[in-house]
């Protein structure tokens, strides 16, 4: 992802769809050959715990990222970020509760989805 593409100031809308459209020219890019498809899939298979939008948007910042974390997660592990480093820009997990009504107890049960 090229950083010029995403400034700082820019209002939230404007930077959802920045980041929509480098994500979408990223899908292109990778895809356009085999061989850079699976150089992506094998990246992507380091992060299974990662949304598949977030996994292409980690290897379209940084495609040799090993491991990837929050600020307060590096913190928890005792490792510190280094000063003016340039973070990895992603979108935050989504998660929703919803009510699902069990038919058979008859209750309302909370998933998150």
């Amino acid at each position: 992802m090229a950083h010029s593409e995403i400034k700082r100031g820019m209002s939230e809308e404007k930077q959802t769809r920045s980041y929509y459209e480098v994500l979408l020219n990223g899908i292109k890019s990778t895809t356009a050959s085999p061989e850079s498809y699976v150089k992506y899939l094998n990246f992507a298979s380091e992060f299974p715990k990662i949304s598949v939008r977030n996994q292409m948007l980690i290897y379209l910042q940084k495609p040799d990222a090993h491991l990837v974390a929050s600020m307060k997660t590096w913190n928890k592990f005792g490792r510190q970020i280094i000063k003016d480093s340039e973070p990895i820009k992603i979108y935050s997990p989504i998660k929703v509760k919803e009510e699902v009504m069990d038919r058979k107890l008859k209750l309302k049960i909370e998933n998150t989805v």
